[in-house]
């Protein structure tokens, strides 16, 4: 087993934390108040663990959805069976949801 102390996003990066709570988020070049997160994107624990299939991708990562989804994920969402996403925003989400039913999932709302 492997635990990695990061947050996902699209690239290998460092992020700050803005916002409060709940409602915190991670930005580029923001301010160090709120300090700072390694992420990384998915296909590293896909590479790093060798998957060959992913059985549940499961996303509540507020607002980061877009990056996660839409850039650098076209080989990981090959592998996932079943991928249960909370969008932040309407816009978001039928983005999202377009770009799924492209890639062969079948999509429910």
């Amino acid at each position: 087993m492997k635990l990695y102390q990061a947050g996902l996003c699209d690239i290998e990066s460092t992020l700050s934390i803005e916002g409060k709570k709940t409602g915190a988020h991670l930005v580029e070049n923001g301010s160090s108040e709120g300090g700072k997160v390694k992420c990384i994107p998915i296909g590293k624990i896909v590479s790093d663990f060798n998957l060959e299939t992913i059985d549940i991708v499961k996303l509540d990562i507020e607002g980061a959805e877009e990056q996660v989804i839409l850039s650098n994920s076209v080989e990981w969402l090959s592998k996932t069976k079943l991928l249960v996403v909370e969008f932040h925003g309407e816009e978001l989400q039928n983005k999202c949801m377009n770009f799924l039913s492209e890639q062969g999932f079948t999509v429910y709302s």
